[in-house]
């Protein structure tokens, strides 16, 4: 974004989202403008929107038009410094296009999500204290590289509660713009931003192609999907569950095409099989839990081969698929931790009270994502223990669809949890929004006084015309007040995560 003075213009540059101009002497800045017959004339350009920033206040907002010296201040509330602080953004809402890659949904199909939304300046002071901090301009492609992490979160954290169909299904974009705007509310709002629209959004899966979702093809795509996934992350601790899990991928195998074979006829006894199971597995690469899983899974079915064979293939698959579920929830955590270190940098912009006491929410949202990821892994794992025990004792029942009701059960619990953060998060800025606003209203009072007793000594000022003028600056800021208290109660609100919650 650039402002000419030498062509009395200020305007936007297309790939700038906003810039600070600072101007010591308003009358001397004036001045400088070349003299045209309608006088020294400022032109902000179609399109461009001047936000003017007097000691930390918003004093006025100007839109696209030809504004002398006395115009520009009369759009101004109460203004009484020489210098002022002028934010140059556009009127229009700026797109941002993003692409979040290999987003576990709740079956663990990876999807690539690219997905184009907008955004807009929405409270000035917070966009200046909290985001754009010491610099003078901030492109379009920084905003975009300081809000992906926490907009790639939120596409995470939507996608990962919707099943495969529900992100191949035309309803996708409603589902996913719910999600993010019950995400990123309170986040955006922090600083001063406002997400205007979900334009569009897109999801391909290498697993598009199956026709039968079910089976070993299935599970080996979505376990190499998730890894690919869990590998992108660098995280070590992720890097390390990756490790032990592909080096049992050609273990597993080798225990699979054995079960399928005549091999498991000549086994007589669960000692032969625990024995065939170490001769396999010669590193012992497998936990002794996973052998012993497989040992009383022979010893439960070895009187009929066909179901033995049966059961212990859904054995082995019930293994991989706990071990997914873990690698899922670790991926998850490792995601969200990168969300929340970006945003405790940008914390670190400013130190007022309000930024420490965000600090400190930040932080206890980083050492609740941990216990909470304990939780999860104690879960998945008491979860898959039901499962194996329905498989033991021959319930008519699929292990897949005691899988599903298990995921629900997940899902529900994170809303809840994300219910339960957000609800911190708003009442942090609603303290913080009340705080400013009592502020400001002392601040306007004050300044009103001034400009009132100011205007009665000038004795040529027609009394009408001042009353007018005091009803327009008080009209302003009653307005603006009315935005924000409104701005707090739709975050109060918060139809999109009710909506989450009902589909659920």
């Amino acid at each position: 974004m650039a402002f000419n003075i030498e062509n009395n213009r200020w305007s936007t540059e297309p790939d700038q989202f906003a810039v600070r101009i600072t101007i010591p002497d308003l009358n001397g800045f004036f001045q400088r403008l070349p003299n045209l017959p309608k006088g020294r004339t400022l032109i902000i350009e179609p399109g461009t929107r001047a936000l003017v920033i007097d000691e930390g206040y918003v004093a006025g907002e100007l839109r696209g038009g030809s504004y002398t010296l006395e115009s520009f201040i009369e759009r101004l509330q109460f203004w009484q410094n020489r210098q002022v602080t002028v934010i140059l953004t556009r009127e229009e809402d700026i797109p941002l296009e993003m692409q979040a890659e290999n987003v576990p949904c709740v079956d663990s199909v990876c999807f690539d999500i690219k997905y184009r939304w907008t955004i807009q300046i929405q409270e000035a002071i917070r966009f200046l204290d909290n985001l754009m901090g010491a610099r003078n301009e901030v492109s379009i492609s920084e905003l975009s590289e300081l809000l992906a992490p926490i907009a790639n979160q939120a596409v995470q954290s939507t996608v990962g509660r919707l099943n495969y169909d529900a992100i191949k299904s035309a309803d996708f974009l409603n589902l996913l713009s719910d999600g993010m705007r019950s995400h990123l509310e309170t986040r955006l709002t922090r600083y001063g931003l406002a997400l205007t629209d979900l334009q569009s959004a897109t999801a391909h899966s290498d697993a598009d192609g199956l026709q039968v979702r079910r089976g070993e093809q299935w599970l080996r795509s979505r376990e190499v999907q998730l890894q690919q996934a869990a590998t992108a992350v660098e995280n070590e601790e992720l890097r390390a569950k990756l490790d032990d899990i592909q080096s049992k991928v050609s273990i597993r195998q080798q225990l699979r095409d054995e079960v399928n074979s005549d091999h498991l006829n000549k086994y007589q006894s669960k000692e032969d099989f625990a024995k065939a199971l170490l001769e396999i597995d010669k590193q012992q690469v497998l936990r002794k839990e996973e052998r012993d899983e497989l040992i009383e899974a022979y010893e439960a079915r070895k009187e009929d081969r066909e179901q033995l064979r049966e059961h212990l293939l859904a054995t082995i698959d019930i293994l991989r698929e706990q071990e997914l579920e873990e690698l899922r929830v670790e991926t998850d955590y490792a995601v969200r931790q990168k969300s929340l270190q970006k945003e405790l940098e940008l914390s670190a912009l400013t130190n007022s009270m309000e930024a420490q006491q965000w600090r400190h929410e930040l932080q206890k949202e980083v050492e609740q994502a941990e216990h909470r990821r304990q939780q999860k892994l104690e879960s998945v794992k008491a979860s898959w223990q039901r499962i194996r025990e329905v498989q033991q004792q021959k319930r008519d029942v699929s292990w897949e669809s005691l899988l599903h009701e298990q995921k629900m059960e997940g899902v529900r619990a994170e809303l809840q949890v994300a219910k339960a953060e957000r609800e911190r998060r708003v009442a942090l800025i609603q303290a913080e929004l009340q705080s400013r606003l009592a502020a400001e209203k002392l601040e306007m009072q004050k300044r009103q006084q001034e400009w009132e007793l100011e205007h009665k000594q000038k004795r040529s000022e027609n009394q009408l015309d001042r009353m007018q003028k005091l009803q327009e600056m008080n009209a302003q800021f009653a307005e603006r007040q009315q935005r924000m208290q409104l701005e707090m109660e739709n975050l109060r609100a918060d139809s999109a995560s009710k909506r989450e919650l009902e589909r659920i």
